[in-house]
C-alpha cells in the first residue's frame, strides 16, 4: 500500500495530468508589492491589513477596470494573496497556522486560506465555497463572495465579476470581466488556469459539476474534520453518502482508481 503522502501526490497527478496543453491566459497579471506584503503576513498574519494598505494602489490600479470598491480590492487581495503564499501540491493543511506553514497547498487548502484572509480583512463577509468535479475543470475548489459579485479561484490567482448562479448556469464571463495573476512558473499551473479561464469564458460550467457547496469557512472546516480528505477516503460508499451530489459519481469512479493503483 502506498504511504498516504503518495495517494495525495497520485491524485494530485490524476486530477491535472488531462489539463496539460491547454494554453494559459493572455491577459496575466502581476502584483509586485506580494513580494514584501508574503514577509509581513509570514511574520503575523493579523498583519495583512497592514499588506493591504501598502498593496492598494498597485492593486487598484490592476483591477481598475472591475469597478470594486475598497472593499472588493480586500476580498480580490484575500485570493491573490493565498495564491502567492505556497505551490501548488498535496496537504492535509486547513487551520491557519498550518496553512501558513505548508509548502505545498492543495485547491481546498487555497480556499480555506483565501476564506481566513477575507475574515480578517472583511469579517462581515459571507462566502461560498464550492467543489466540482467530473465537468471541464476535473476536481476544483472556488469560492464566491456574492456581496461583491466576485469568485475567486486562489489555487491560480483568478479573480473574476462573477456569481455562483451565473458561473454555474452556463452564462459567459467576459474576458473583460476576469483577472489572473501570475506569482510563479508552473507548468500544471499554467495549463490549468488556461482550462479554468476558458471554461468561464465559453460558459462550459453545469449543475452536474457541482460536488458539494458550504455556507462559509465554519461548514467547510465541519466537512473536512468529519470525512478527512476526500483522497484518503477508504469506504467510499460512506462517503459519497455525505455527498448527495451530481458529481459524486466523477469522485467515486476517481476514488476508486486511486486505491486501485495503490493496492
Amino acid at each position: 500500500m502506498f504511504h498516504r503522502l503518495a495517494i495525495c501526490v497520485l491524485l494530485v497527478v490524476l486530477f491535472s495530468t488531462h489539463l496539460i496543453g491547454t494554453a494559459s491566459p493572455q491577459s496575466e497579471m502581476h502584483l509586485h508589492c506580494l513580494t514584501s506584503a508574503r514577509a509581513v503576513i509570514r511574520s503575523d498574519p493579523i498583519r495583512i491589513s497592514d499588506a493591504f494598505s501598502n498593496c492598494k494602489p498597485e492593486l487598484a490600479a490592476a483591477l481598475s477596470d472591475l469597478g470594486l470598491d475598497d472593499d472588493g480590492l480586500r476580498v480580490a487581495f484575500s485570493g491573490i494573496t493565498a495564491h502567492s503564499m505556497a505551490p501548488y501540491g498535496a496537504s492535509r493543511a486547513s487551520t491557519l497556522p498550518d496553512l501558513m506553514a505548508a509548502e505545498k497547498l492543495t485547491c481546498i487548502g487555497y480556499v480555506f486560506l483565501a476564506s481566513y484572509f477575507v475574515k480578517a480583512l472583511l469579517p462581515s463577509a459571507k462566502i461560498q465555497i464550492a467543489g466540482f468535479d467530473g465537468g471541464v475543470i476535473g476536481n476544483h475548489s472556488q469560492m464566491f463572495v456574492p456581496a461583491y459579485r466576485l469568485l475567486l479561484d486562489p489555487t491560480i490567482g483568478l479573480v473574476a465579476i462573477a456569481t455562483f448562479d451565473e458561473v454555474l448556469s452556463g452564462k459567459i464571463i467576459s474576458g473583460d470581466a476576469i483577472r489572473v495573476f501570475r506569482v510563479r512558473e508552473s507548468t500544471d499551473i499554467e495549463a490549468f488556469a488556461g482550462k479554468v479561464h476558458a471554461a468561464l469564458l465559453e460558459g462550459k460550467y453545469k449543475p452536474s459539476d457541482i460536488l458539494y457547496f458550504y455556507h462559509g469557512l465554519g461548514q467547510a472546516l465541519d466537512a473536512v474534520r468529519e470525512n478527512g480528505p476526500l483522497w484518503e477516503a477508504k469506504d467510499i460508499p460512506a462517503i459519497i453518502r455525505t455527498l448527495p451530489t451530481p458529481a459524486s459519481d466523477d469522485l467515486e469512479s476517481n476514488l476508486r482508481s486511486i486505491w486501485s493503483k495503490a493496492d
